[in-house]
């Protein structure tokens, strides 16, 4: 549609004078996507009781604040209103359309640390998301969001909010200084691949290739940007990987070795060991509510020194 029709009434309706926009609190979430042309605008005085997050697709909004300061809001960025911030968006007139995706949303206490976002105003957050695969994700996960919370079957609202979870996650990333998004490209794509294939045994050779670098320039470049080797990069998803297995499946440890890529049991409980502190066996006990400790007679290297000792 070419701009917000008239009974478009949550979140927002197009109001050309500052009277209160009406809206519904979200009870945990309530989502939706709008195209909308010169005449769009909601402003509420004292905000809402939930979060309120945009993201421009295309086009660009204007945020104003109380004060009367103003920022244009261009593709890629998104605001975060908190609870009672004063609400002041509308289409910007260059160039009279605005395509966004919004959510007011409840959040669960474990999101409130990624919500710190840098202030435009009191209460008001902004987000720039740079131009690579965050907003990509950004926008997947909230379009995502959109078309479940559209739906009525038992779980399109938990998975709603799972898609929303996520586009939190990508946007609290590129505000704290976006540590994984900053690291070399082929760095990157050299943890996908050590993450993605813990069963395939590590060869660095093998890894090097695919990033399209040489061994040598490649574990030159992960050490200077990661502090860690690529065989400690290796071993590091291979635990986590073998700790989920241990964990919540009944696998014999000589099945979890093989799936996390270590050639034997021996080696795998080894390194284990010097990851965690315990073997396989205790960590599954351990997990599961058993005793602790690390002389199990199933642990093939309960008697063997410890790597690095």
């Amino acid at each position: 549609m070419d701009g917000a029709r008239k009974d478009m009434h949550y979140p927002a309706v197009a109001t050309p004078d500052p009277t209160n926009t009406p809206h519904v609190t979200a009870d945990f979430l309530a989502a939706g996507e709008f195209r909308c042309g010169p005449a769009y605008r909601t402003w509420r005085a004292q905000g809402t009781e939930d979060w309120l997050v945009i993201y421009t697709v295309a086009g660009a909004g204007r945020i104003v604040g109380r004060d009367g300061g103003a920022h244009r809001l261009a593709e890629g960025e998104a605001v975060l209103y908190e609870p009672g911030a004063h609400h002041d968006y509308s289409t910007d007139p260059d160039p009279g359309r605005w395509h966004l995706l919004w959510a007011h949303f409840q959040p669960r206490n474990t999101w409130l640390p990624w919500l710190r976002w840098p202030q435009f105003r009191p209460g008001t957050g902004l987000c720039r998301l740079p131009e690579n695969e965050s907003r990509k994700a950004v926008r997947g996960a909230l379009s995502r969001m959109v078309r479940l919370s559209r739906r009525t079957h038992r779980m399109a609202e938990p998975l709603a909010v799972n898609a929303l979870e996520e586009a939190l996650l990508w946007m609290a990333e590129a505000v704290g200084g976006g540590e994984w998004l900053g690291l070399d490209p082929r760095v990157r794509a050299a943890i996908d691949l050590l993450t993605r294939e813990v069963a395939t045994p590590f060869r660095a050779d093998a890894i090097a290739r695919a990033c399209g670098l040489s061994p040598s320039r490649l574990s030159h470049l992960f050490k200077r940007e990661t502090g860690m080797s690529l065989q400690q990069a290796a071993d590091q998803a291979r635990v986590r990987q073998a700790k989920h297995l241990l964990a919540y499946t009944d696998l014999p440890i000589q099945d979890v070795a093989g799936a996390c890529g270590f050639e034997s049991a021996f080696y795998f409980s080894r390194r284990f060991r010097r990851a965690t502190g315990n073997s396989p066996s205790a960590f599954r006990e351990r997990m599961r509510g058993g005793r602790t400790g690390t002389g199990d007679g199933e642990d093939p290297a309960a008697h063997e020194p410890r790597l690095g000792d």
